[in-house]
């Protein structure tokens, strides 16, 4: 038997001579799976589209006129606000600056419900500052609908109080002229 070259290995019990294939088999397997689900999740990961994101931070300033009073409503204040930059209003008025200023390639179709999916604001806690983001796919729309965001928050919050001023004046005026009224009254009752 020693000429026809088969080699005769000396195993201990209990140990398979195909273990070794066995194991280069699953180590394959594995490897094969794994290349799978890498490449699968990388293509899913790259093809997904880009979401770009641009944003601003906002002061917002208590309308209080003493300190302790502007101190305590701070936290108020903000949530008003907060709830100012979202209301429907105000979206729609940055819809409308944005088709006014040309930039309907890039809204082309945006409805005021995307662009409330779009836009968010969010307090800096502890502070008086309100974090207004955009997110989107265009990322040349996103930094003008931020501005014109800003910009149309400004212009409202400057006519509500140039508003409030002028409605005050006008009652300081009538109480004015009331008082003339009657000072006039008593000079008359008097002579």
């Amino acid at each position: 038997m020693q000429g026809q070259g088969v080699y005769v290995h000396n195993l201990p019990d209990g140990v398979d001579p195909n273990a070794r294939e066995r194991n280069q088999r699953r180590i394959r397997v594995f490897l094969a799976a794994v290349a799978v689900c890498l490449l699968l999740s990388l293509s899913y990961t790259f093809l997904r589209p880009a979401v770009y994101e641009s944003s601003a931070t906002l002061l917002v300033i208590p309308p209080a006129f003493d300190e302790q009073a502007r101190a305590s409503g701070n936290a108020q204040q903000v949530d008003l606000e907060l709830q100012s930059l979202t209301r429907y209003s105000l979206l729609s008025a940055v819809l409308e600056k944005l088709a006014v200023a040309g930039m309907s390639a890039g809204i082309a179709g945006l409805t005021l419900q995307d662009l409330q999916e779009m836009l968010s604001a969010a307090p800096v806690d502890e502070t008086n500052l309100v974090v207004l983001t955009a997110r989107g796919a265009d990322r040349y729309l996103l930094p003008e609908l931020i501005n014109t965001w800003v910009d149309t928050y400004q212009e409202t919050q400057t006519n509500a109080v140039r508003d409030e001023s002028m409605s005050d004046m006008e009652e300081t005026k009538q109480q004015v002229a009331e008082l003339g009224r009657r000072v006039e009254e008593k000079r008359e009752a008097l002579e």
